[in-house]
């Protein structure tokens, strides 16, 4: 006799905890090691090439050099080199673990804010997520981001002390891997302060956990903001690419074809060495980005136009500059990706409707890297893939799910949403 979807998703439910992520976690690994070791390879780009300049100084017993690159993921290839050798390889397997782990952390994190159900959806779509797939092949710290943003949210979805500081150090070390994860910090401690932040009473509770998180982060990073600024006389918290980031951002060129005027950043910073990687050094930041700023007072209208176009760009199903590369994982995901769209809108609503306790990380997640992105650029759809799109997944299969039982099976909201209503000490 053949199963429904919905039979098949209740006998696995009832399956023991350990069953459960072990299937997700071999499952996604053999998919993310036969695609990255064996049908594509390891792929070696330019971003690929600094870590690695990092990494072999660290392997060397030298200094880590200019921060033109986050520091966290050149010392995790250092550790992996230092120890296995046979780089790429090694360190595409690496990611390939970070990456089949993700499914089961999902699995956790929508049970802990919805229902198992919900989870469990969240994660069978998270071991074919393209990107997840897909990037286990380039060397770069996205796959390690993205572990590590994915476990902060579910270590901090309970409210307990020793919980919150892990979620911290977890939270510092994302941002330490992408600095896209500064931009998480206001939101986290607004959001964090209403009735979607940690599960505990009353709003000075929650102030209380909030400001715990936030500080332990802000220590992982300090050492780090203090060495670069003693360094190199600037404040760099993770890394000196925003300048050229929020430069090509002000460009309609750059928008409008993927084309950086070099000659204009040559004009305002001096720069002449040819080597576009030395836009990053932390010496030419306060030029570049302050071309972005001069924009906004000379050329408003341009600007906000601008804005608009990387606010489209960030959230678009397709690339819109280079659509024509699409190969059919692309297309994949294109696909997949915008059939959530109505769904995640959905989700969004009730989250915010139902004041669902917890979810003020993933939603932060997705406010501040929008808001990044929207002001500098979206150049590429990872930017959205590899930082929140787990978060928008999860959201989707909420949605998708209460519009199940709204539209096709109506049953009790408490049937599909214990997660949302438990409240953890």
């Amino acid at each position: 006799m053949t199963r429904t979807a919905g039979e098949l998703l209740t006998s696995f439910e009832r399956q023991p905890l350990y069953l459960k992520l072990t299937i997700f976690f071999i499952a996604a690994l053999i998919v993310r090691l036969i695609y990255g070791l064996v049908i594509v390879g390891p792929t070696i780009g330019s971003d690929a090439y600094l870590f690695y300049t990092h990494a072999a100084n660290l392997l060397g017993g030298k200094d880590f050099g200019v921060p033109n690159r986050p520091p966290a993921f050149s010392y995790a290839m250092a550790g992996i080199i230092g120890i296995f050798d046979h780089y790429p390889a090694s360190v595409v397997v690496y990611q390939a673990i970070l990456s089949a782990l993700v499914p089961g952390l999902m699995y956790l994190l929508g049970r802990d804010l919805f229902a198992e159900r919900i989870g469990a959806l969240a994660a069978w779509y998270s071991v074919f997520h393209f990107p997840l797939v897909d990037y286990v092949r380039l060397v770069g710290s996205d796959i390690q981001f993205t572990f590590a943003v994915v476990l902060t949210a579910w270590v901090v979805s309970r409210a307990s002390w020793r919980r919150t500081i892990v979620a911290g150090l977890l939270l510092g070390l994302s941002a330490l891997t992408r600095g896209t994860a500064l931009t998480f910090f206001p939101f986290v401690a607004l959001l964090g302060l209403t009735p979607l932040g940690p599960r505990v009473e009353g709003w000075g509770r929650r102030m209380i956990r909030v400001t715990a998180l936030l500080v332990t982060a802000g220590i992982v990073l300090a050492p780090w903001i203090i060495r670069n600024a003693l360094r190199y006389g600037a404040f760099v918290p993770v890394s000196s690419e925003s300048g050229i980031n929020f430069f090509q951002g002000a460009q309609p060129g750059f928008l409008l074809y993927r084309e950086t005027d070099y000659d204009l950043a040559q004009k305002l910073t001096g720069w002449n060495t040819g080597d576009h990687d030395d836009l990053n050094h932390p010496q030419y930041q306060s030029q570049l980005t302050g071309y972005w700023w001069r924009l906004w007072i000379e050329q408003p209208r341009l600007q906000i136009a601008m804005r608009a176009l990387s606010f489209f760009d960030f959230w678009s199903p397709v690339e819109r500059v280079r659509f024509y590369s699409l190969g059919p994982g692309n297309i994949y995901w294109a696909v997949t990706y915008g059939a959530q769209l109505p769904f995640f809108a959905l989700g969004g609503y009730l989250i915010l409707k139902r004041r669902v306790p917890g979810t003020y990380f993933a939603l932060a997640a997705i406010t501040g890297a929008t808001l990044l992105h929207t002001l500098s650029h979206a150049e590429q759809t990872r930017y959205r893939g590899l930082s929140v799109e787990s978060f928008v997944a999860l959201i989707a299969c909420y949605g998708a799910v209460e519009y199940w039982n709204w539209r096709v099976a109506p049953k009790p909201l408490s049937a599909y949403n214990g997660g949302a209503q438990e409240k953890s000490q």
